[in-house]
């Protein structure tokens, strides 16, 4: 289970982990740019160099505006990614 999120902020420094719950309460105030990157990632883990990540607008798309970052199949992303 990915239940953890990480992201790189505006200075490319890496933040987390963060809860669902914390990250969806930012999101909620405006904190986040639409280029941020994020990371899902297991309890215990921390990103590394093979980590996907995914950018706002695309947690936006297979999520909705409701609840962006709950875990996904991140295989919908990376189809997107192909056709475009």
């Amino acid at each position: 289970m990915r239940d953890r999120i990480f992201f790189r902020d505006k200075r490319k420094e890496l933040k987390g982990p963060f809860t669902e719950r914390e990250v969806q309460e930012w999101y909620r105030k405006g904190w986040f740019d639409h280029a941020i990157p994020f990371y899902f990632v297991g309890d215990g883990e921390s990103p590394a160099q093979s980590t996907s990540e995914f950018k706002l607008d695309e947690l936006l798309i297979v999520n909705g505006i409701g609840c962006p970052f709950k875990w996904f199949d991140r295989s919908i992303i990376e189809e997107e990614r192909k056709r475009e």
